[in-house]
């Protein structure tokens, strides 16, 4: 009877017929593959109807209504700024670095757009940073209080370069102040995702 059955099952593989497949167990880097860490945002917590954002030394009071509605429009040595909210979340469209015969580097509803090799950014739900290849700070978004947002960072655009904290904004500098902007991540964002310095 073993016998014949045996022979039932070696027909089957010269006939063709499909046999049934077991199924690979996933191993876990497998899954870790399938579901990418989601990388968080600044989002606003709290209800309000009035935001304070700062950007260098210059506040501005918006009603979160007019920005979800409407783009609202700093302009910085003749670059434009743009602020908005979507979704309960803050956005920042800005040229970043800007020099001839190169793309213009850019932040674009938080993220960054043609990004220089080495440059790095990382975020969590109360701030958002961006550095350069040496880890210094071009860009720093976050919250000071639930309704109050502070934007820093150096702006090179066409050759003008802008300082912005919240102590100054210094423009026309011939270079990038060294240790200016006090770094709010760990670095390299991969292996430190959202952790604090």
């Amino acid at each position: 009877m073993a016998f014949d059955n045996k022979l039932k099952e070696i027909g089957k593989i010269f006939s063709g017929e499909k046999q049934e497949e077991i199924p690979e167990k996933e191993t876990s880097q497998q899954k870790r593959e399938e579901k990418p860490q989601e990388i968080e945002e600044p989002t606003f917590t709290e209800g309000f109807d009035v935001v304070q954002f700062t950007f260098g030394s210059n506040s501005l009071m918006y009603n979160i209504a007019d920005l979800e509605r409407t783009k609202q429009k700093f302009i910085v040595a003749d670059n434009p700024l743009f602020l908005y909210v979507e979704d309960g979340k803050p956005y920042v469209d800005v040229d970043i670095y800007n020099v001839p015969f190169q793309p213009t580097v850019r932040l674009q509803r938080n993220k960054i757009m043609n990004r220089p090799a080495n440059w790095d950014m990382n975020s969590d739900k109360t701030a958002l940073e961006i550095v350069d290849e040496e880890r210094k700070p071009v860009f720093q978004l976050y919250y000071k209080k639930p309704s109050h947002i502070v934007i820093n960072g150096f702006f090179n655009i066409n050759g003008i370069i802008v300082l912005a904290s919240e102590k100054e904004t210094v423009m026309n500098l011939l270079e990038v102040p060294t240790n200016t902007l006090e770094p709010i991540f760990r670095y390299p964002a991969l292996e430190h995702r959202g952790e604090r310095c």
